[in-house]
């Protein structure tokens, strides 16, 4: 069941049970915090708090079990581009 709200994107996984918890702030850009909880004794929690909008989140179903992928929320910088044809001057 998926309740986001706000800036969280929040989902319960059924049939699921952590051996501890996990934890991690600002794992990539656009990401304040990653959690996973025990919400009950069958039930697991997951929480993806966005900086400014909820996440994203992309599910995916294989065979060691489920795949939650985040993509990027900002674009990948492009590289500088430096000189011309023939390199360009060089502090000359």
């Amino acid at each position: 069941m998926n309740l986001s709200q706000k800036n969280n994107f929040i989902v319960n996984i059924p049939n699921a049970q952590l051996a501890k918890p996990f934890r991690q702030e600002n794992p990539v850009a656009g990401i304040e915090e990653v959690t996973l909880s025990n919400l009950d004794a069958k039930t697991v929690r997951l929480t993806v708090v966005g900086e400014t909008a909820a996440p994203q989140v992309e599910l995916f179903d294989s065979n060691e079990g489920l795949i939650f992928s985040l993509p990027p929320l900002t674009p990948p910088a492009l590289p500088l581009y430096k000189g011309g044809a023939g390199g360009g001057s060089q502090g000359r």
